[in-house]
């Protein structure tokens, strides 16, 4: 290809991208900060984000802790059922604010926003790493579908862990895709993949593991080629997922006393008893 065509096929993609995105934001962002923050999860989520703020700065009583960013809490207490990751999203979209000033509004609306961002980079993400694959309609299709979906419609409006699931796991599993339809399926394909689980581990747990595991697997199984290596791929993959979200856990154990009962078994058998039959 000559570089005029590179050049050409380049800044066409770039105008694709960009109309997609304006095309996408709208939605997500009207009366954005207007919406009560009803959804129990979205509760929760601000609240740990807030308390955490709270503590970085010594306010309204808690000890100031530069490190509290480390270990999230609510009510007083370490938050380790849900790892830290949107809370840190969170904390960074509230730079520039005053912990003394700032309304429980204005920090509504300063995490919805980066819910909004999630969903633009899953839907830009889903454009450039498939392109190559499937061509320019099929990726800008794909991207469509998925920016328009309604999953993502309502759960980008909401500063909640669900969004930031599905941007690490979608990402994961087109780098995994990329490597595994490459010619010579290149290493670095799999690592990206593995360190995007990872970061899905730390927005919502280990079933972000499973999640990604299961469709892969699929994925090397259609390919039909090369299965035995794309397999030791995946399992490459899932341990950079491992030692990527396995830093936090040992904090965790070093600076939470009954850590093992937090994460396993009170979590367990409280999701266990409030489950609603089939």
């Amino acid at each position: 290809m000559s570089n005029r065509s590179y050049s050409t096929n380049s800044a066409r993609a770039a105008l694709q991208l960009v109309l997609l995105l304006a095309a996408a934001a709208p939605p997500l962002l009207v009366d954005l900060g207007r919406r009560d923050a009803a959804r129990v999860m979205e509760n929760v989520a601000m609240a740990t984000s807030q308390e955490t703020w709270f503590h970085l700065h010594g306010m309204y009583g808690l000890e100031p802790d530069r490190l509290a960013w480390l270990l999230p809490s609510y009510n007083a207490r370490p938050r380790i059922v849900k790892p830290p990751l949107v809370t840190w999203v969170h904390l960074l979209s509230f730079t520039g604010l005053d912990p003394a000033r700032a309304s429980c509004e204005d920090l509504v609306l300063r995490a919805r926003l980066t819910s909004v961002a999630a969903a633009l980079l899953l839907a830009a993400g889903m454009f450039l790493l498939l392109r190559p694959v499937c061509g320019e309609t099929g990726a800008l299709l794909s991207a469509a579908i998925v920016a328009s979906m309604y999953f993502v419609q309502r759960y980008a409006r909401t500063a909640s862990y669900d969004i930031h699931l599905t941007l690490w796991l979608t990402l994961a599993l087109l780098l995994f895709l990329r490597g595994a339809v490459a010619e010579d399926h290149p290493l670095h394909w799999s690592l990206g993949a593995g360190f995007c689980v990872g970061l899905a581990w730390l927005a919502k747990g280990p079933q972000a593991l499973l999640l990604f595991a299961v469709p892969a697997a699929v994925q090397v199984w259609l390919l039909g080629r090369l299965r035995s290596r794309l397999y030791r791929r995946l399992l490459l993959a899932a341990a950079v997922a491992v030692l990527t979200a396995l830093p936090w856990y040992a904090y965790v154990f070093v600076r939470v006393s009954g850590a093992w009962d937090l994460l396993f078994y009170d979590y367990i058998s409280a999701t266990l008893s409030k489950s609603q039959p089939w």
